[in-house]
């Protein structure tokens, strides 16, 4: 696995304590953001472990299936002080259906 160097990490960590701050109020806080090509899902250390060791073994069987879905590989797993913790993965543009999404998959079904 890949890691990242200190000064992201430090400034991944600040993001995400400055996103927690601005959504706190929010009843459906998702407490994750965008940072460079990294998407970061931050969170409790006794949930998140276990979050990130998932990725990483799902990540590991669709690597070679080349009719697996694109699965986000795990860049590097933050705990400082084993609380709060930041799962940092490659983050994965959505692509856009064509316009004429429909037409192809009405051509496909004929």
């Amino acid at each position: 696995m890949p890691s990242i160097t200190f000064s992201d990490q430090q400034e991944i960590i600040s993001l995400c304590q400055a996103h927690e701050e601005a959504q706190k109020w929010k009843s459906n806080l998702r407490r994750c953001i965008v940072f460079m090509s990294y998407f970061i899902k931050y969170g409790s250390h006794g949930h998140l472990r276990f979050q990130c060791e998932t990725q990483k073994s799902i990540h590991s069987m669709a690597i070679d299936d080349t009719s697996a879905p694109h699965v986000p590989e795990v860049v590097d797993y933050l705990a400082p002080k084993h609380q709060m913790a930041y799962l940092v993965m490659e983050f994965i543009n959505a692509s856009t259906p064509a316009d004429d999404a429909h037409e192809k998959v009405a051509d496909a079904l004929r």
